[in-house]
């Protein structure tokens, strides 16, 4: 599954999802891609180009699915993690936020960020920019043997089959 986050102006942006398969021999079947589909909110009776769970509406909270089955009543993984990326309003006042030690992969984050608008405006591409850097990259689901790091514990999996 892939997803991308495109902006449209400084409050808005639109969510791109897709799915491929990765291994020749193992297509996607359409009983899968359903599967998959419905439980991140946008099956059949999902959302669509035109989203119909949203802040307005309170995403559709089912009040006794949040007491018996979810903790959020609201159908969709997709729409669970919009609605709490969409509650919290259209821009965030950082000025009244207290980052903390628990807070460093946010800190850190954020330092790159600021660090690659300054190699920008010096001429200088932002890190991963350069499509040789992560082509042969992929997403990995490995046990780590003790006393191996996981680069290379991970190595064979982390690349991409030609």
């Amino acid at each position: 599954m892939g997803h991308i986050w495109v902006p449209i102006d400084d409050e808005t942006t639109s969510i791109y999802n897709w799915m491929y398969a990765v291994d020749e021999d193992k297509p996607l079947s359409p009983e899968f891609i359903l599967r998959s589909e419905t439980s991140g909110g946008r099956g059949p009776d999902g959302e669509h180009m035109v989203r119909t769970r949203v802040r307005a509406n309170d995403w559709l909270i089912d009040r006794e699915k949040q007491r018996t089955e979810t903790f959020t009543g609201i159908t969709g993984l997709n729409t669970q993690d919009l609605a709490a990326q969409e509650s919290m309003g259209a821009i965030v006042d950082r000025s009244k936020e207290h980052l903390g030690t628990t807070d460093l992969a946010v800190i850190s984050m954020r330092q790159v960020m600021l660090d690659a608008v300054k190699g920008l405006q010096q001429g200088i591409d932002p890190p991963g920019t350069a499509p040789d850097a992560y082509r042969m990259v992929r997403a990995a689901d490995v046990v780590i043997p003790p006393n191996t790091t996981w680069q290379e514990a991970a190595k064979e999996a982390l690349l991409a089959r030609r």
